[in-house]
């Protein structure tokens, strides 16, 4: 990538966001045979469970990334990183700093393991905004006509340690 490029991903599982256990893991695996009975998307059958389980991360419990990996990976690349951890209810307002709420069944199973849904390392997915270094940060050219909140908790000075809580 040539310097000034950016990296976007986005919709990546939040490793301490999916640490289910005890009685929020049970209940987190009681949805499948209750999905499969009302023919849910992607449960209709046996077969079409088993595929959708196989083929997509976030049906992993305890699977999924940590802004430390996007540090850890991209700045010895020469990229200014930015981690958002955020809920699926927002838009724009991740790049502030906001995280959204998450539906009702992850809040009650992240209640029952012992992570606290309202902390932004309970947040299901991770944005990761990264500019090659070598030329001015493209985002931090769009947060300067942007408010930022106080509570924008990625910056490249000040990482968070997003721990998965429990561990």
């Amino acid at each position: 990538m040539r310097p000034g490029g950016l990296l976007i991903t986005d919709h990546d599982p939040q490793k301490s966001a999916w640490y289910f256990k005890n009685l929020g893991l049970f209940l987190w695996q009681l949805r499948l045979p209750i999905y499969r009975l009302i023919k849910r998307g992607g449960h209709a059958t046996a077969a079409e469970q088993a595929c959708a389980l196989a083929t997509e991360l976030h049906h992993q419990v305890g699977d999924g990334v940590t802004a430390e990996l996007f540090y850890q990976t991209l700045e010895p690349l020469g990229f200014n990183v930015t981690v958002f951890p955020h809920n699926h209810d927002l838009g724009a307002d991740v790049l502030t700093g906001k995280c959204g709420r998450s539906p009702a069944k992850y809040r009650l199973a992240q209640r029952l393991s012992g992570i606290n849904p309202d902390t932004p390392e309970a947040a299901l997915t991770l944005m990761c905004v990264a500019t090659r270094q070598g030329f001015p940060n493209l985002l931090d050219c769009w947060r300067q006509s942007t408010p930022v909140y106080p509570d924008a908790i990625n910056s490249p000075r000040s990482r968070p340690q997003l721990a998965p809580v429990g561990i």
